[in-house]
């Protein structure tokens, strides 16, 4: 880290060395390197110390892709960090005072949202009419995959998870995390954004994305010029066939009816129809990985009091997501 010693972060402010005991609240971690905000503002993430289990969480925050949606003050993207990013989450797996959260004792790593990549750039686009962008979404992840591991070397478990942006997020940085951790229990869960990806893109010149693909998996994942998650995942499932990958959707998700709905008729039925399809799609060509379709028409559950509620066939949303985490054997519902 700049201005820091070999084994030191910045931790509120100071280089810290990672061995000093921080309290079991969220303490603000400053990267180096090439991590920005869309808007060249500074990139922060938060750590909240635990126990031996370590959950990874990429926040959500949209996307953009022309000069359009990718404006100062767009509402398609989170644009900057806020000073106070984590605290406002107190619902869902960050109600640390719910005595059914099983996440609550977990080390939590926070990466926010604010490059409208999904987690996916490492450039900077000049999008026109002052339109210019610091897609540096994958430097960002790497950050708090970095700080993961030096903070983590030896942890009892890994779950690594995001929702809507972040739900990209996770499944770009798992290859990451089981490759640092061989010896360790690694799964991935991706909340609500099943449908991203689904017809092929071409990613060659696409939001400054470079290589992001671990060796291992790049033996098996999609080419960039024909990207889709259906093959992602595929590849993530072949190229790591002793880990889980999974993803929660509500059916009817409504920010994915305005995302990828443009222009149907009816964005419900398009999104309720297809969502399933897709997920069904990456079931059929990878044997570990594994989805929750809940009938509903919200976004995200791992930030929200539904987490506590919803159920589908008799099987509570927070049970199978928690077998996720442990690595324990689930069905796809519904």
């Amino acid at each position: 880290q700049a201005g820091c010693d070999t084994g030191e972060w910045r931790i509120d402010g100071e280089c810290t060395a990672l061995d000093t005991v921080l309290d079991a609240s969220w303490h603000r971690i400053d990267p180096a390197g090439d991590t920005r905000c869309a808007h060249d503002t500074d990139y922060t993430f938060w750590v909240r110390p635990g126990n031996d289990d370590i959950l990874l969480y990429f926040q959500g925050g949209g996307g953009c892709w022309d000069q359009s949606s990718c404006r100062i003050g767009s509402s398609f993207y989170k644009q900057r960090v806020s000073p106070l990013e984590p605290r406002t989450y107190r619902n869902g797996i960050f109600d640390f005072n719910n005595p059914d959260n099983p996440f609550a004792d977990h080390t939590i790593i926070f990466a926010p949202s604010c490059t409208g990549d999904v987690y996916m750039g490492s450039g900077v686009v000049d999008y026109g009419d002052d339109v210019v962008v610091h897609h540096r979404g994958f430097d960002n992840l790497m950050a708090a995959v970095n700080f993961t591991i030096d903070y983590a070397p030896e942890p009892a478990s890994v779950f690594v998870t995001g929702c809507s942006a972040g739900s990209v997020g996770s499944a770009v940085a798992i290859p990451h995390i089981i490759d640092a951790y061989p010896d360790t229990r690694v799964t991935q869960l991706g909340d609500s954004l099943g449908l991203i990806f689904r017809l092929p893109n071409d990613f060659t010149s696409f939001w400054g994305i470079r290589d992001f693909y671990t060796p291992t998996l790049a033996e098996f994942a999609p080419d960039y010029s024909a990207f889709t998650m259906t093959d992602y995942y595929h590849g993530l499932g072949q190229a790591y066939p002793d880990h889980t990958f999974a993803q929660f959707n509500y059916q009817y998700d409504n920010v994915q009816q305005r995302y990828f709905a443009i222009g149907q008729a009816d964005p419900r039925q398009f999104v309720g129809e297809n969502l399933p399809i897709v997920l069904q799609d990456i079931a059929d060509s990878t044997t570990n990985f594994r989805y929750y379709i809940e009938e509903g028409d919200s976004h995200c559950i791992l930030p929200s009091a539904d987490l506590y509620r919803a159920e589908v066939n008799g099987v509570p949303a927070l049970d199978w997501i928690t077998s996720i985490a442990l690595g324990e054997p689930v069905d796809n519902l519904p």
